[in-house]
């Protein structure tokens, strides 16, 4: 992978021109605006944020050019997500062993895969 997202164009392969549409923090300036000068720097997209690969000008959503891997460690970062609320035990308020979680969670994944 040429890139750290784990990103690539479902038609033609390519990893390293891909271009998504993404909510940005912009300082306001006299000559406009400027991304670096923003206080938070951040910049932030969603699977159903727009996506084109400009090698090939295919487009589509940041969740078309996920690679496996990626759809699959969402599907379990979701499931982390939806037993986080059931973390403690109801009578002890005892944390729950967030492995066995984990691994449960892991294997739904692979199922889903």
């Amino acid at each position: 992978m040429t890139n750290r997202f784990e990103m690539k164009c479902p038609k033609c392969g390519g990893e390293d021109r891909i271009d998504i549409a993404a909510t940005v923090w912009v300082r306001l300036t006299s000559d406009g605006t400027d991304a670096d000068l923003a206080a938070d720097g951040g910049h932030f997209w969603e699977d159903d944020s727009a996506a084109r690969c400009v090698a090939c000008d295919h487009q589509g959503t940041v969740k078309d050019f996920e690679t496996p891997l990626v759809v699959q460690m969402t599907e379990i970062l979701k499931l982390i997500e939806e037993w986080a609320e059931e973390i403690y035990d109801e009578d002890s308020r005892i944390p729950l062993d967030l492995r066995q979680r984990a691994q449960a969670a892991i294997r739904k994944a692979e199922q889903l895969a």
